[in-house]
């Protein structure tokens, strides 16, 4: 056997190859599917922070040793020794006396040793407490000094609160450790909430502080908690059975029969279900591609082990003629085809787990533990078997042959088979269901082998008659040996094999290649779409003007910065994006959109010089002639004429001027205006009592500010205004002056604004809306009109719409709780420099995302791994390709030797020799790399839309399916050099061994 093995030294590494990437192929699925299961339970929880990671319970009427008994002995293994902690929430009188501040009196045990105290010492006696740095500076906190304490009303208790006082014997410096789950709450230095007002950081004080605010009395809520940090061995089955179980858990305790209130508090519950997502979403791309490339690997070992057979037609012939029957030939033939094959099978089985260690080394974003699930056990044990029964089938096939056709040096060519019809009705059958939308998701992913499978075979059918003619061609153009060699490549048995396999091969690289860089294309689209642009910083500014001013000082030519102001949603669909225009073009990120479809100036506020006043009394006289009707008539005397100004403070407040005349006739005025540091007027209008229909002219004379005379100017700086409430008009007497004309309608009446503020604001807009339409803005919805529109805004959700920020702040300044400010730019030298400005003006800084960061978060998940796979699927279709062109070389080298050497000796030049050897592959190769590498392309345009290309897909759909025609090219054309450079090789290789000899042996 040995023997001749050796004398078929290249075939028989050949097939030891194939066996070994077939069982690869058929071990890759369960290995990587359970690498990737186990990177994406570690990404998740490494990404996590420690209180979502962890488990926390607290209750009021229950100890911490009683709310760590609450904790099942399956859940509580899973978690390292939990951390007892105890609190009460207070109020403190700052030493500069007005509002309280909030803040709890904290106590955990390990206090002491995490924090860093900086002044002072650690509490240890009842009543001592320790305040952060932050609230200190903030608060003026001093060493010694005695606080008094309060604790909130409880509105269902008769009891009046506790209160006391603590003395203040340390300042600490806030814990950096992102995993003490039992860490005091700080970074709460001046933040506001709604029930509690101004906040600070914890105060850390003694156990023995819990016992009361004073000896013989006792705090009335206590809250007692019980910390349990997740253990650092939790991996993906753990995680997977945790989860449910805390939820469980929470279900319980929250029952009505569960004694006193405890509520749980844990993201495992919900980073269970995120992992199980992702593992069924990977699952069915990894197995689909992995059986994509074993049915591949199955079918061209099929192919060499016919091919091994007919190679060894003379040997099974005399075998059958020595009379050792069917039975002895065929034992002949498996015990050199057998053991080679099952050495593969051995080497696959033993080089799927390096392969896949590899590849997570590469790709996953943390390390991931090397196992052997049972799948891939049962895959090795599938592999041998089917590599044995490949084996029997071939060499039965072979052995079944009559002694005279086995003595034929070529089989007998057939019709076409059945089997072959059915192989390429189904696979037509498959791509018409994937083009009409049938066949969806990962199965998808079959498209390319589908496609190639019958083109491939089309192909390979039509290609004799196309042979002849260009063969017809050539011949009458004197060309013999290029037709000698197109004939030579046609009358090949291996021909139809390597055709197959070229289409097959490079259409899965192209395919394979499309699909990996359309995966990053998408998610870098999505990451630049969700963070707006390269960089976005959080910042917590109490006035947005600040934020503006120290952009401007940072960027003044408005080239890397913008300020992005988001409002909650309104009356449309999605929040309202206020920014810079024309800064906001250069810097935003715009995936799959064209800012250039936007006239950027024409959102920016009116170019209206503001009508300022500087003083506090505006006096002078007002002319009425006005005409009062409805139901509020008796109130006529009530009708108002009001001035409206904004502040430098952004506030835009109403200044009641008179009360104008009820019959016709004029009235002189003198009325406070909050302008003695400047403002700017916005609005003119009347306040009417309610059902009061006003009509008729009101016109302010002789305005003077502090002495000095305004001019509120003409009516073309003024915008007529019209709503539920009436009409009102600008309009100017016989002398000049201005006012308004009103036509009310018994409720509140429009405002006359000024032109400089924008009525209605310039928007640009994401959905189909009218012309004119209201939308969230500052403090409420406003009036806003279309000036262009875009498929998406970067940044925003589904039906977001874009608008001037300083247009929307010349009607208010006021930010409600939902709003959000950041700075976006696409350079990070510029982000440090408003870093600095923003932090000069006193404005609290936030967290910067970056596009990579996002693109980072995306990377890391079951979609994207399962899409990477496809490289590896793509690669080993090439290799499979190679070894089937090497396997058609080994298996027919020696009669195409020993052709070759008759016609050197019948006088062919060894260069026409050379030719006419590599015409008889290249023609073969070149038709099926541009074949397979339109089919490869083809099949992406329809199959990969269908392809999940996220696990959680983001809320704007940013997916761009277009093909990426650089980078498929590119690896067609690599794919075609490759394949050239084996075909010129084993030409070479061939003709090197066309001695004269072989002509002895052949005879």
């Amino acid at each position: 056997m040995w023997s001749r093995i050796r004398h078929r030294r290249l075939q028989a590494l050949s097939l030891v190859a194939l066996a070994a990437l077939l069982t690869t192929s058929l071990g890759l699925g369960p290995l990587y599917q359970r690498a990737m299961e186990q990177a994406y339970a570690g990404s998740v929880l490494a990404g996590a922070t420690a209180p979502e990671r962890g488990l926390v319970l607290r209750g009021q009427d229950r100890d911490p040793e009683e709310l760590e008994g609450l904790v099942p002995a399956g859940v509580r293994a899973s978690f390292s020794a939990p951390r007892a902690y105890r609190y009460v929430q207070v109020s403190a009188t700052r030493p500069s006396g007005g509002t309280a501040i909030g803040t709890r009196l904290y106590t955990v045990a390990d206090a002491c040793t995490r924090l860093h105290v900086v002044q002072g010492r650690c509490p240890s006696e009842a009543g001592e407490v320790m305040v952060s740095v932050p609230d200190a500076e903030q608060n003026g906190w001093a060493l010694g000094a005695r606080v008094r304490v309060d604790e909130p009303r409880d509105p269902v208790s008769p009891s009046p609160p506790a209160h006391g006082r603590v003395s203040v014997v340390g300042v600490y410096e806030p814990s950096g450790d992102p995993d003490w789950l039992a860490a005091p709450l700080q970074g709460r230095v001046g933040v506001v909430d709604m029930d509690r007002g101004v906040l600070t950081d914890d105060w850390v004080t003694a156990p023995a502080t819990m016992d009361g605010p004073r000896p013989g009395d006792a705090w009335g809520t206590v809250t007692n908690g019980a910390a349990f940090p997740l253990g650092p061995s939790v991996d993906h089955d753990e995680l997977l059975r945790l989860g449910p179980a805390v939820a469980r858990l929470a279900e319980q305790l929250r029952r009505p029969d569960a004694g006193a209130p405890v509520s749980v508090t844990s993201s495992v519950p919900s980073f269970a279900r995120e992992v199980a997502t992702g593992d069924d979403q990977g699952r069915t791309t990894v197995v689909v591609l992995s059986v994509q490339l074993l049915v591949l690997v199955a079918v061209v070992l099929w192919m060499v082990l016919v091919a091994a057979g007919d190679d060894r037609r003379g040997e099974l012939a005399l075998a059958r003629l020595r009379g050792r029957g069917r039975r002895g030939a065929a034992t002949y033939l498996l015990a050199e085809l057998l053991p080679l094959t099952l050495a593969g099978v051995l080497a696959g089985a033993l080089l799927a787990p390096v392969l896949v260690r590899a590849i997570a080394a590469v790709m996953f974003p943390v390390p991931v533990p090397l196992e052997a699930p049972d799948a891939y056990l049962v895959s090795a044990v599938a592999a041998a078997f089917a590599v044995a029964l490949v084996v029997l089938v071939a060499t039965l096939r072979a052995v079944r042959e009559p002694v005279g056709s086995l003595l034929r040096a070529v089989p007998p060519r057939g019709r076409t088979g059945v089997v072959e019809v059915v192989l390429v009705a189904f696979s037509l059958t498959a791509v018409v269901a994937l083009v009409s939308g049938t066949l969806e998701g990962p199965l998808a992913t079959l498209a390319p082998t589908l496609l190639a499978v019958a083109a491939a075979l089309l192909l390979a059918r039509g290609l004799r008659p196309a042979t002849l003619l260009v063969v017809r061609r050539l011949l009458r153009g004197g060309h013999a040996v290029a037709a000698a060699g197109l004939v030579s490549a046609v009358r090949r048995p291996a021909t139809r094999r390597v055709l197959v396999m070229v289409v097959v091969g490079v259409a899965l690289l192209v395919f394979c290649v499309d699909a990996l860089v359309t995966g990053q294309h998408n998610r870098e689209n999505a990451a630049e779409q969700a963070n707006g642009a390269r960089y976005a910083m959080d910042v917590q500014a109490s006035e947005v003007s600040d934020v503006i001013a120290a952009v401007a000082a940072a960027d003044p030519d408005g080239q890397h910065l913008t300020p992005v102001l988001r409002t909650s949603a309104g009356a449309g669909a999605g929040p309202t994006l206020a920014v810079d225009p024309v800064a906001f073009a250069r810097t935003a990120s715009f995936p799959l959109s064209d800012p250039g479809r936007v006239d950027w100036e024409d959102v920016e506020a009116p170019d209206v010089a503001p009508l300022t006043l500087t003083g506090a009394e505006l006096s002078g006289t007002v002319d009425a002639d006005l005409s009062f009707r409805g139901v509020g008539v008796s109130q006529a005397a009530a009708t108002t004429l009001q001035l409206q100004v904004r502040l430098p403070s952004g506030s835009t407040p109403r200044v009641d001027l008179v009360a104008t005349p009820t019959t016709a006739g004029s009235v002189p005025f003198s009325a406070y205006v909050p302008c003695a540091e400047g403002c700017v007027v916005t609005g003119l209008g009347l306040k009417t009592p309610p059902g009061l229909e006003v009509s008729g002219t009101v016109v302010p004379h002789d305005l003077s500010l502090s002495g000095q005379p305004v001019d509120l100017g003409g009516a073309g700086g003024w915008r007529r205004a019209s709503g539920d409430g009436g009409v009102v008009e600008p309009y100017v007497d016989a002398d000049g002056a201005l006012g308004l004309n009103a036509a009310t309608t018994g409720s509140a009446p429009p405002f006359l604004l000024n032109a400089w503020v924008p009525d209605p604001v310039p928007a640009v807009v994401t959905t189909v809306v009218d012309d004119d339409f209201a939308a969230a803005g500052l403090g409420g919805d406003v009036p806003m009109t279309v000036v262009g529109r875009l498929p998406r805004l970067p940044g925003g959700t589904t039906g977001a719409r874009l608008v001037d920020l300083d247009g929307l702040l010349r009607r208010s300044d006021e930010l409600e709780a939902t709003d959000s400010v950041q700075v976006w730019s696409d350079d990070a030298g510029a982000l440090d420099s408003v870093r600095e400005e923003l932090r000069a003006r006193g404005v609290e800084l936030g967290d910067v995302t970056s596009v990579g960061e996002l693109r980072t978060t995306y990377d890391a998940t079951p979609a994207a791994w399962s899409l990477a796979l496809s490289v590896l699927v793509g690669g080993a279709a090439v290799l499979v390709t190679v070894l089937v062109m090497v396997v058609a070389t080994a298996t027919s080298w020696r009669a195409r030797a020993t052709d070759l050497a008759a016609l050197r000796m019948a006088g062919l030049p060894d260069r026409a020799v050379r030719r006419l050897e590599l015409l008889g592959q290249l023609p073969v190769v070149v038709t099926g790399a541009v074949a397979g590498a339109a089919c490869g392309v083809v099949a992406a345009v329809v199959a990969l839309p269908a392809v999940r290309q996220f696990t959680e897909a983001p809320e704007v759909d940013t997916t761009d399916f277009s093909t990426p025609w650089a980078l498929v090219l590119a690896a067609a054309a690599a794919a075609l050099l490759l394949l050239l450079v084996v075909a010129v090789v084993a030409s070479r290789w061939t003709v090197g061994r066309a001695r004269y000899d072989r002509i002895r042996e052949g005879g």
